[in-house]
């Protein structure tokens, strides 16, 4: 996953320029993570419902910053 952990609103638009998908198609995308850690557990939330994924990882820079994330999600 890529993710990206963050208050601004706009990350995911500016990210999505950056690899040449519309926001639509970045918000979408499976292996991106973009926003808030309530919005981004809603996201896991979401696919595990819709996908059945129970497991995800993280790569190495993001580890402090989903902290929180797997801390709440952890045992759901």
């Amino acid at each position: 996953y890529f993710t990206v952990v963050t208050d601004d609103p706009a990350m995911a638009e500016k990210m999505s320029a950056r690899m040449g998908l519309s926001p639509e198609q970045m918000a979408q995308h499976p292996h991106a993570l973009i926003g808030t850690v309530d919005s981004i557990c809603a996201q896991l939330v979401e696919r595990r419902e819709r996908y059945g994924i129970s497991y995800i990882t993280f790569g190495a820079s993001a580890l402090e910053a989903v902290a929180p994330i797997v801390a709440r999600l952890s045992g759901t």
